[in-house]
């Protein structure tokens, strides 16, 4: 995702940053529908962490690093390793008890 802030158009920008967030989401199965009924319990977190970070990335709050880890730290919450919390503006992982 970090390749798209330069010499792009915000346009473009946000309609691949928009695929990049439907690919992730189809690719972990994170939407689901069962007959008339649409599951999606995880989507809306990761959709708000990616999009969280977008605008970090945009005004330039974000280095390569930190996306990395951020993407790291979605890929735990959807595993069930973390959960994910905001607190201050940031976007934190908490280590999801093994008596679960």
């Amino acid at each position: 995702m970090m390749e798209y802030r330069k010499n792009i158009t915000e346009e473009e920008l946000d309609q691949k940053q928009k695929e990049f967030v439907w690919q992730y989401l189809r690719e972990h199965s994170l939407i689901n529908f069962n007959d008339e009924v649409i599951s999606a319990s995880k989507a809306f977190v990761v959709n708000a962490a990616f999009r969280w970070s977008v605008t970090e990335i945009k005004e330039k709050r974000m280095t390569e690093t930190q996306w990395r880890k951020t993407k790291r730290m979605v890929d735990q919450y959807i595993s069930g390793i973390v959960d994910l919390k905001w607190n201050k503006g940031k976007l934190i992982s908490i280590e999801v008890s093994s008596d679960r």
